[in-house]
């Protein structure tokens, strides 16, 4: 489960932080 929750995270993560930050 988490090899595929990992990465759909850290995508979010990413998207989500970035989104903000900008």
């Amino acid at each position: 489960a988490y090899v595929g929750v990992a990465p759909d995270l850290n995508a979010i993560v990413i998207a989500f932080g970035g989104t903000q930050e900008h």
